[in-house]
């Protein structure tokens, strides 16, 4: 199982890779509006303070283009 800070690491760096349209960064902000979830409590996963439940981390997966298998513990 992952712990929260490597799975902070694995959304944020997803999120990073994702681009709107003309180039432009893919915010926390952006993801939060998304996923219906506020953007402190974003940053809160990202930073690995607070561990997302399932069905919002099945959410986050959606909203960046992936799916739950690109948090499977590799270990």
């Amino acid at each position: 199982m992952l712990t929260k800070e490597e799975l902070g690491l694995l959304i944020k760096q997803l999120r990073l890779s994702k681009r709107k349209p003309m180039g432009q960064k893919y915010t926390q902000t952006d993801l939060a509006k998304e996923v219906g979830l506020s953007q402190g409590y974003i940053g809160d996963i990202e930073s690995g303070r607070t561990y997302p439940t399932y069905v919002t981390l099945v959410k986050i997966a959606e909203a960046l283009g992936s799916n739950l298998s690109y948090f499977d513990d590799k270990k």
